[in-house]
């Protein structure tokens, strides 16, 4: 029972032995190096003073049913057949005379 421990340390040791440590700090040029840490800033002016909530009004419905419809129509261009009944016809009937070869 003594080679639990040992076993164990040594997977653990081998775990970690596998991954290459990333160098990031050689690619640093001397502007960054030479930069200062960002000012920490307090929580409260973060979170109840940012931009205000934009407000519903007629404009935006109506921009806003606008875009939908675009989308609606674009939607159903696109959910048309790919390829015209013509085209599937004639490679079909190619289809069909490559088979009898």
């Amino acid at each position: 029972m003594m080679f639990r421990p040992a076993l164990l340390i040594a997977t653990f040791a081998g775990c970690f032995a596998c991954g290459q440590i990333p160098d990031i700090g050689d690619d640093l040029s001397a502007a960054d190096r030479a930069a200062l840490y960002p000012s920490l800033l307090p929580i409260d002016g973060l979170i109840g003073g940012g931009p205000a909530v934009p407000q519903i009004t007629e404009s935006s419905v109506k921009t806003l049913d606008g875009r939908i419809a675009s989308l609606r129509n674009r939607a159903a261009r696109l959910s048309g057949p790919v390829v015209d009944a013509p085209t599937r016809a004639r490679m079909r009937a190619a289809v069909a005379r490559a088979a009898l070869r």
